[in-house]
């Protein structure tokens, strides 16, 4: 990748990070109140709002008193940022006026719009908003699609809620079933009692959470059911604070909250797919889907102690599970390499996600990608970032088994060196340790992985040109199912993308009194940052010249300057490696000492200069003969020595006589003809290194003296 594109990419990194906590203090900073409003807060120190256990997400109060929820967020959120301090009270329905009346309480929570509650209260703006919908029970076995579809069907609703008494009037053909409570009204599409109810993300959660999951919406309502804050009719100011925090807090905090506490009910406000008949009559006769997962593999995924399906993958083919109508169900696997097997016997109809490789199209389909994130390393803080990749192939890197970025790596890069790791968490803990150099995964898997398991001295170093396209995996002899998840892939809509990101991956920070102040150090953390980003160019830069400068040292300390072959320093250390090779997997190997006859001579006769000539020309004469994995070397003076791994004393002889006529027929400029002596080999693993060259050399010594020169001896 272009150093400037990587560059780039990691700016737009950070900014995203910036932005991202940006906007989280923008949803909660310091709202400035006007004179009055200040001076009302000081004549109220304490606001008095009644809160009812409606909705169980909304309002939830434990043994102790203490409440919690939605609304109890809500309103903490107001307090920090105004000063304020509104107050839950608990009461029911029928007490609220006396309280009002009485002064006993300011307020309520939980107020629906109309005309009537304009009239009795001051309204805030709406603190939280779902869209209405018709529930009926899952699969839809009574064909409910439309309104139409309602004429002589039981509806039940909620006795006194506002909405249901004003959807049910517009439906004089339609019988009406009343109960007392939310879980009756539930209960009461699930067994077949009524046919239908009008609800609400909440309701599916609450249905959830009592385990009644057989709900679908049949098709979406116009309506909302819109909560405001109700307020005394002679408190304007505390109307005017309410607005002013809710305004702040915005659509993105109220969905942080939802997502907080109502978990899956944001999906619940889902539009169903558009499915064929073949489709229809696919998933008709499936009892469920069957799901392979990633074990550990946070913030994307992981199944929980409860054997759940938990994080962004979670949240997604939930999501899908709606869309489809269809249950995906969890196959509990021990690790991803099992998740893999699993797929390959059948035993999952699915891959929560995963990347398309050559090898996995053998078993498996890909849908459309549906998200990518980049690849990037991390490292101990003490490295530097990396504009290049390939520098770092000499260092052991690890990557957790069967993920398909293995595959991906060595083929582009067949010298890496990856070891492999069963978890993320396994693999930063290696790098932490200093057991390897670096762990190649996603941005995102590396932030969740290093911040839950307080591994603290990482950071990212380099990032790479693969992105990790997540894309869901299906058996690949089931067509349907693949037209199935395209469509369910294609049809999430922004929203629901934003809701299951923000829900995991997000910016925790804490609270500046000061907004301006705050914002002064970002912009000293944005100066800071580029000059780190300049310090580390620049390093960078050095760096690379250190490293060339480096690289060129260490080929001048192991090479001969004037033959250019392996010095005796570096010929010492190939033995010690082919020794220790031979005592571990007892492989053969032998060595050809050459010395070049009456040497002396040619210095004598023609010059050190031309002396020097023929022994960079006998140099290159058996570099260019021998095996490719045969080592070369100057030993001193005239003589050379050839390692030959991997190899017996036959074999060697044959070869030591080839390079003997190569020598004898070569034609050396200025000197025309010369000869030499060579002595051969076998290491045996039994004796010291010491008197195995000692043994070479005195087969040398035997061509020299007794051989007469010009031949081969062997000991």
């Amino acid at each position: 990748m272009d150093s400037r594109v990587k560059w780039r990419a990691l700016l737009i990194i950070c900014l995203i990070v910036f932005s991202s906590f940006a906007s989280e203090v923008n949803a909660d900073h310091v709202i400035h109140l006007s004179n009055r409003e200040q001076a009302f807060l000081q004549a109220n120190p304490e606001i008095r709002l009644a809160a009812r256990e409606f909705f169980e997400a909304l309002v939830i109060v434990d043994q102790d008193g203490t409440i919690r929820g939605y609304e109890a967020d809500m309103i903490a959120l107001v307090n920090q940022m105004t000063g304020a301090n509104f107050v839950l009270h608990i009461s029911n329905f029928p007490e609220l006026n006396k309280q009002i009346k009485s002064v006993q309480l300011d307020g309520f929570t939980g107020q629906h719009a109309g005309p009537k509650a304009d009239e009795a209260f001051l309204l805030s703006d709406v603190y939280l908003s779902l869209k209405q919908m018709l529930l009926v029970e899952k699969y839809n076995p009574k064909k409910i699609h439309a309104r139409q579809d309602l004429v002589n069907r039981t509806i039940v609703i909620l006795e006194g809620d506002l909405i249901d008494q004003k959807f049910i009037k517009n439906y004089p053909q339609s019988k009406v079933l009343s109960v007392n409570t939310l879980q009756e009204k539930i209960k009461a599409v699930v067994d077949g009692v009524a046919d239908a109810a009008v609800g609400n993300a909440l309701t599916l959660h609450i249905a959830e959470k009592n385990q009644l999951s057989f709900l679908q919406p049949a098709f979406f309502m116009p309506e909302a059911m819109e909560l405001k804050f109700a307020i005394r009719k002679d408190w304007p100011e505390a109307i005017s604070i309410l607005n002013k925090a809710l305004a702040a807090i915005g659509e993105s905090g109220r969905l942080r909250l939802q997502n907080k506490w109502f978990q899956d009910a944001v999906f619940s406000t889902v539009t169903p797919v558009e499915l064929t008949q073949g489709e229809v009559n696919y998933l008709h006769q499936k009892e469920f889907i069957a799901m392979c997962t990633d074990p550990d593999w946070m913030p994307y995924e992981q199944i929980t102690d409860d054997a759940r399906h938990g994080g962004i993958l979670g949240d997604y083919h939930r999501l899908w599970s709606q869309k489809i109508g269809k249950e995906i169900r969890l196959i509990k696997t021990q690790n991803w390499s099992q998740s893999l097997e699993y797929m390959k016997q059948r035993r999952c109809d699915i891959l929560s996600s995963a990347q398309k490789t050559r090898e996995r199209l053998h078993y498996m389909n890909f849908t459309r990608p549906f998200v990518a994130y980049p690849i990037v390393l991390a490292t101990r803080v003490d490295e530097l970032f990396f504009e290049d990749f390939e520098p770092l192939l000499k260092y052991e890197m690890a990557i957790v088994k069967g993920y398909s970025t293995i595959g991906t790596l060595r083929e582009k890069y067949p010298e890496i060196k990856i070891v492999e790791v069963d978890s993320p968490k396994e693999g930063l803990q290696k790098v932490s340790r200093g057991q390897v150099f670096g762990f190649i995964d996603t941005v995102a898997t590396i932030g969740y992985q290093t911040q839950t398991h307080g591994i603290l001295n990482i950071k990212i170093s380099a990032v790479l040109d693969e992105k990790y396209n997540m894309s869901v995996a299906v058996r690949n002899d089931q067509p349907e199912l693949l037209s199935i998840f395209n469509k369910a892939v294609d049809s999430v809509t922004p929203s629901e993308r934003y809701g299951i990101l923000n829900k995991w991956i997000s910016i925790k920070y804490e609270q500046s009194n000061d907004y301006d102040f705050f914002w002064k150090i970002i912009a000293a953390i944005l100066f800071i940052l580029i000059l780190v980003f300049y310090r580390e160019r620049v390093i960078s830069h050095y760096n690379r010249k250190l490293q060339k400068l480096n690289q060129h040292l260490q080929r001048m300390s192991r090479t001969d300057p004037l033959t250019k072959v392996a010095n005796r320093h570096s010929l010492t250390d190939f033995f010690r490696q082919e020794v220790a090779r031979k005592k571990r997997y007892h492989s053969c190997f032998s060595v050809i000492m050459v010395d070049l006859d009456h040497f002396k001579r040619v210095n004598d006769r023609y010059g050190h200069n031309v002396g020097d000539q023929v022994l960079v020309t006998v140099a290159e004469i058996l570099s260019a003969n021998i095996r490719i994995n045969d080592v070369v070397g100057r030993w001193g003076g005239e003589e050379f020595i050839i390692l030959c791994p991997q190899s017996n004393r036959n074999g060697v002889l044959q070869m030591a006589e080839m390079l003997r006529k190569k020598i004898d027929t070569h034609h050396f400029f200025d000197v025309d003809h010369l000869t030499a002596s060579f002595g051969v080999t076998s290491y045996d693993e039994k004796e010291t290194m010491e008197s195995f060259i000692k043994r070479v050399d005195d087969a040398l010594y035997e061509a020299k003296s007794e051989g007469g020169r010009n031949c081969v001896k062997s000991r």
